[in-house]
């Protein structure tokens, strides 16, 4: 028959010494290095949000400007044919 050689008269305190913690710094570690990445992600959404918005601000207001110089254009050309007309 086989001997498993257990004791049971270790004492509990050498067996605690030797167990590892059951708690992970590690675990808290990589848990704290990805809060930080998603925090990151999302700054990085938001800035391309605010750019998005932006950059559609820019064109509408591109377009109001070449809109409103369309119609100066056009305005100065009737005027310019009214003045033909008359001479």
């Amino acid at each position: 028959m086989l001997k498993l050689g257990l004791s049971i008269d270790e004492d509990v305190a050498d067996v605690d010494a030797n167990m590892p913690p059951l708690e992970d710094d590690d675990a808290d570690v990589e848990g704290s290095k990805m809060e930080a990445a998603a925090s990151k992600v999302q700054a990085g959404k938001e800035k391309l949000v605010r750019a998005r918005d932006e950059s559609a601000r820019i064109a509408a207001a591109m377009a109001d400007a070449k809109s409103k110089k369309a119609q100066e254009v056009k305005k100065e050309n009737g005027s310019k044919a009214e003045k033909e007309k008359l001479i």
